[in-house]
């Protein structure tokens, strides 16, 4: 717990407790009570004065702002200024998001703790949480709701042209038969059946982006999806000579497809491979909680241009010569179906880091929950 010197709200707050369902609170000290139920809060709980400024803070607060390495100093500048703007007499459970440390998105919830009167000075609360997986998390679904549209869009051309290829395709066949034996004849059959193949083949990476992803879920441990990337990639990890260090050794189970998971892993795999020079280094790290698991992939690669970060995702974006474009956006429905989120940060020639966040499963197979 945090706190500066602060007139004693606490006590206030024990006096006005109703008596009756709890008379061991008025034997209790006040001030390592509260202090104590504070800090056993998930949620961060810090009061304001009317300048914006911090007084107390109890330790979900300081671990959120980074309290113990920023000082008062981690609160957003944003906030004084939102309270100050807002005054003490502003609306009840008011909230508002801001950036925090590290870049976090923070949602302060404010309220009015006490009154102005007789000199002394009433406070604001603000409930405190990180919403940056919520945040983005809701630009994914929009994203995906985007790409969902699109794809539709795709499909019903693509279905209105392959009609008509089949038959182009068809007839090219057979002409191709009429004028064997004459060596220019056969030239321009043979590129109007390679382009037709080469059209059939986009209309079914559109089919196939346009197909909707149902997964068949079952208990998947992510350490074994991550050793079965690593190992189908490996022709491709020697042949450059690309060191790959996986830090994986931690226990982690999530409920999902496992062979659309792998195709994702695998797919953000050989995406590396293809951005490192040879001798590169290729770092996959895993970490869990409760709530949720964390797969990160790091490469020393040739890093994203800051205009392609929000591209990246869309279909047939690629920076590629020779790909279309579509793993990272099939990737994207995937981990959406899975009610996860798939982010890709980097800088130029800084290398990237693609972090996977699915829900965990409330317990691994064979062992009981405690929750």
């Amino acid at each position: 717990m945090m706190e500066k010197s602060i007139p004693p709200a606490d006590a206030g707050l024990v006096d006005q407790a109703p008596a009756g369902p709890t008379p061991w609170l008025e034997t209790a000290p006040s001030h390592s009570f509260l202090t104590d139920l504070l800090d056993h809060i998930p949620t961060g709980v810090a009061v304001l004065d009317g300048k914006g400024e911090l007084v107390l803070a109890n330790q979900a607060a300081c671990r959120l702002l980074d309290l113990e390495k920023e000082g008062s100093a981690a609160l957003p500048s944003a906030l004084r200024g939102f309270v100050q703007q807002r005054g003490l007499d502003g609306p009840a459970g008011e909230a508002v998001v801001l950036t925090g440390p590290q870049g976090r998105l923070l949602s302060f919830r404010l309220s009015r703790l006490g009154d102005s009167v007789q000199g002394e000075t009433a406070y604001l609360v603000a409930l405190i949480e990180d919403v940056t997986f919520q945040v983005h998390l809701g630009a994914q679904r929009e994203r995906t709701h985007t790409l969902s549209a699109m794809g539709e869009m795709a499909a019903e051309v693509a279905h209105q042209i392959r009609n008509p290829l089949g038959g182009i395709e068809l007839f090219a066949s057979i002409l191709g038969r009429e004028v064997k034996g004459e060596p220019g004849l056969e030239r321009l059959v043979s590129q109007v059946l390679g382009g037709t193949q080469e059209i059939n083949h986009l209309i079914n990476n559109y089919l196939a982006l346009a197909r909707p992803h149902q997964p068949i879920k079952k208990p998947v441990s992510v350490a074994r999806l991550i050793e079965e990337a690593i190992q189908a990639a490996g022709d491709a990890l020697q042949q450059k000579g690309i060191q790959t260090r996986v830090n994986a050794a931690e226990e982690a189970w999530v409920e999902g497809d496992e062979e659309l998971l792998l195709q994702v892993f695998l797919n953000l795999v050989l995406n590396a491979v293809e951005a490192l020079n040879p001798g590169g280094r290729l770092t996959v790290e895993l970490s869990a909680d409760r709530r949720r698991v964390e797969i990160r992939l790091t490469d020393t690669g040739r890093g994203i241009e800051p205009r392609d970060l929000d591209r990246l995702f869309n279909p047939f974006f690629t920076t590629k010569d020779k790909t279309l474009g579509l793993g990272l956006a099939v990737s994207h429905r995937i981990i959406d179906a899975h009610q996860g989120l798939i982010q890709v940060q980097g800088r130029p020639h800084q290398g990237a880091t693609v972090t996977v966040t699915l829900p965990a499963m409330a317990a691994a197979p064979g062992r009981t929950s405690l929750l």
